[in-house]
């Protein structure tokens, strides 16, 4: 004989839905007050390296598009360390031979940041498209800093 059409967990969360949003421990909304939509620059970034990650492969003509282990590794590292809270979204891309690319472009400055095979990180501040050699002799944080202060 059943007593219920719905499992009793079903209908303890159906008595208690509402129209407010819901969030998981995990959200940002326990870590401020203020609630975006948007994702964070750095959430896309390591999202966006984690599926080259998975996903790359080797492509006729253009080669190997899997970054390596230590390319990541050092790339998450640094990407981990930048304090910087409002960037505008990268653009995350493989290069052959097992390095990730990544930019961010403001107005007419970006910063770009290749991890090649063996961890080594080159960074670079373009203006104009033109290489900016003073710029990109600092650390990824004052560059940045650099992008956002326009």
């Amino acid at each position: 004989m059943t007593l219920a059409t719905m499992p009793p967990a079903v209908e303890i969360v159906e008595a208690f839905k509402s129209n407010r949003p819901r969030h998981n421990l995990s959200d940002p909304y326990w870590a401020s007050s203020e609630l975006s939509d948007e994702p964070s620059w750095r959430a896309t970034a390591f999202w966006r390296i984690s599926t080259l990650r998975n996903i790359g492969k080797v492509v006729p003509g253009l080669g190997d598009l899997r970054p390596s282990d230590q390319a990541v590794t050092e790339l998450r590292k640094l990407l981990s360390k930048i304090q910087i809270q409002s960037l505008p979204l990268p653009t995350v891309a493989p290069v052959s031979g097992g390095a990730v690319f990544v930019s961010w472009k403001s107005g007419t400055k970006s910063v770009e940041a290749t991890a090649y095979h063996d961890g080594e990180i080159v960074l670079e501040g373009l203006e104009n498209q033109n290489l900016n050699d003073e710029i990109s002799k600092r650390d990824l944080p004052s560059i940045l800093n650099w992008l956002v202060r326009g």
